[in-house]
């Protein structure tokens, strides 16, 4: 049983999937950053301006997206780094850690 290499292969997997499933939001925050494409405000008139910025609600969500995205790959990581604990623990003849008082909802 290889532990680290277990462990490196769910950290570049879960690598690879975040950098997969943020590409569209990566690119709508870039495109209103640049005024490109569907976002472009170039004719967007000043005098107008209502005090919030053109696209303001689009690139808002590309950005709560990018961060749920990356919450839950922390949470992956978390769970790879448990299970390579438990693993280690066991090859060693450890066992599982005892915890004292009430139990963790990590354990869970």
């Amino acid at each position: 049983m290889d532990l680290p290499h277990g462990l490196r292969e769910k950290r570049r997997f879960i690598e690879s999937m975040y950098e997969q499933a943020t590409v569209s939001f990566v690119e709508t925050k870039r495109k209103i950053e640049n005024s490109q494409g569907e976002f472009n405000y170039s004719g967007w008139d000043p005098d107008s301006f209502d005090g919030d910025p053109p696209f303001l609600t689009e690139w808002q969500e590309a950005d709560e997206a990018l961060n749920l995205q990356g919450q839950a790959c922390v949470s992956l990581v978390q769970s790879a780094l448990k299970e390579c604990r438990d693993g280690c623990l066991l090859v060693t003849r450890c066992g599982k850690p005892q915890r004292k008082g009430k139990a963790s909802w990590f354990d869970a």
